[in-house]
């Protein structure tokens, strides 16, 4: 779904409707991150964004939660 708005994903596939279908417990690390950030950028949806975050750090959210602007 590269680049795909996520307004235009399947319903249970976007972070959101999954939170309220499935709860918190069902999402990925990457959609919880893309939940707190809300949007993505113009060439990357918030997932995306997110993924690209989480491989910056490892994968390690205490190394995310650590970080400083």
């Amino acid at each position: 779904m590269k680049n795909k708005a996520i307004k235009f994903w399947n319903e249970d596939e976007r972070p959101r409707e999954k939170i309220k279908l499935h709860g918190v417990g069902t999402l990925t690390d990457a959609e919880l991150l893309a939940v707190m950030l809300g949007s993505g950028t113009k060439d990357k949806n918030v997932v995306e964004l997110s993924h690209e975050i989480l491989d910056f750090v490892g994968g390690d959210l205490n190394q995310l939660a650590r970080l400083t602007l």
